[in-house]
């Protein structure tokens, strides 16, 4: 059985909780049509704090642009996770493709993180990006996406 995880967590402050509130009564996301008998996503960004996870047997095709479209509006880098886990007894850390999709202005970047298992437990951690994978592709990421993993892995700054 494979299983699609989504997660997306983020603080909306000030002003922008009104105007994205307002902004996502004109745009249906893909994320709202999963998220069943929870808060609305108008009614947490206005509320502040947008926290979603969800498990599905089935991709939410829409999420990425989800991200794009939320952060076309906000000040701030949003870092959504999605992963698919093709479940094993016992954990497989092979069988799983984890991804942080970073969005800034509209655009968006997905980068592989590793996966570990711990006593039996896979382990995704959104900050242990794969170092090779940046490190291989560097010069097409953009350069907001540079500036922070310069920041975020000193040893990327020779790059």
């Amino acid at each position: 059985m494979i299983l699609h995880h989504y997660h997306l967590e983020l603080e909306v402050s000030g002003t922008d909780r009104q105007n994205l509130a307002i902004t996502l009564e004109d745009h249906r996301l893909d994320l709202e049509d999963h998220l069943g008998d929870e808060t609305s996503l108008a009614e947490q960004v206005q509320a502040g704090h947008v926290r979603i996870g969800l498990t599905m047997k089935e991709p939410i095709a829409g999420f990425e642009s989800d991200i794009a479209l939320l952060s076309s509006f906000l000040h701030q880098v949003l870092r959504g996770l999605e992963v698919e886990e093709s479940v094993t007894d016992p954990p497989d850390p092979t069988k799983v493709r984890a991804e942080k999709i970073l969005g800034r202005l509209g655009e968006t970047i997905r980068i592989p993180l590793r996966v570990e298992v711990d006593e039996g437990r896979l382990i995704i951690d959104p900050d242990a990006d794969d170092l090779g994978y940046l490190e291989s592709r560097w010069h097409d990421l953009p350069l907001w996406v540079q500036n922070g993993m310069r920041i975020k892995y000193p040893r990327l700054r020779r790059l």
